[in-house]
């Protein structure tokens, strides 16, 4: 089966969420918004904006959430699925990017790349390496522990 492969270059214009779809299986997911630029009568114009709906699995997924925010550019490469659904008696569709590969776009700034780190033995609690105090802000906000300690690193730097 043939598929389309797409690479986006956008901003992130919506929150990076993530969440469990099967036990043990996290799926994150975020907005990209797209606009051709084109040089007009002497001047450069934005053309209309595309949106694209980016889902990220395993690995990736892990890495984008603790990695990606709001607002910031990105490059995505991965597979599109077009879903259509009928809401309140209108047709409508959407175009998804299931990702192979995220990463930011270093035309418009400037990033330090954080090996993930490798567990040598799997606990079960996530949260056993994070300060206590950030732990506890973080669970109440909801965010993953990777997520608290990807933005910890990245204030103490």
């Amino acid at each position: 089966m043939n598929e389309i492969e797409i690479t986006l270059t956008g901003n992130v214009c919506t929150d990076v969420l993530q969440r469990e779809v099967a036990p043990g299986r996290l799926v994150t997911r975020f907005n990209v918004a797209t606009s051709p630029r084109f040089y007009k009568d002497g001047q450069w114009t934005d053309g209309p904006t595309s949106f694209y709906s980016v889902a990220c699995f395993g690995t990736l997924g892990v890495n984008v959430f603790a990695s990606v925010h709001r607002g910031e550019p990105v490059v995505v490469r991965g597979r599109v699925r077009v879903r259509q659904w009928e809401s309140e008696g209108v047709r409508r569709s959407s175009v998804d990017v299931e990702a192979d590969t995220v990463g930011l776009d270093l035309r418009r700034g400037a990033a330090v790349f954080q090996r993930a780190a490798r567990a040598a033995e799997p606990t079960d609690d996530p949260w056993a390496g994070v300060d206590p105090a950030l732990a506890e802000d973080g669970r109440a906000a909801g965010l993953s522990a990777q997520r608290v300690q990807a933005d910890a690193a990245t204030v103490a730097a």
